[in-house]
């Protein structure tokens, strides 16, 4: 069975490049017209609901829950897992947008 750990994984990744996606769109902008944003998770809930096989493949979705306010930096995305068409675990979780000039951005 899969590990939980590496289904919070995958989860995490699917959710930061829907955010990632998301901004480009909430500024009008294909991706790849603007420098990329960064995004750090704040908040990662998971209920796992059906223990995943190993052995299949898995299907993974995300997209923004809640209108954003303009300027604000976060974003709520909800992801499911899903293995032999059946959704194996839901989560949401809670991205906040890097400043341009962030310390933490330029360590990157």
């Amino acid at each position: 069975m899969l590990h939980g750990g590496i289904t919070a994984l995958l989860m995490d990744e699917v959710a930061s490049a829907a955010a990632f996606v998301e901004f480009h769109r909430r500024a009008g902008k294909s991706l790849g017209e603007m420098p990329p944003p960064f995004f750090v998770t704040a908040n990662l809930n998971i209920d796992y609901q059906l223990p995943v096989p190993i052995s299949g493949a898995v299907t993974l979705r995300a997209r923004p829950t809640e209108p954003r306010a303009p300027g604000s930096r976060k974003v709520w995305i909800e992801c499911t897992l899903s293995c032999n068409e059946r959704c194996a675990a839901r989560s949401r979780v809670l991205l906040v947008r890097l400043p341009e000039t962030s310390l933490a951005r330029e360590r990157l």
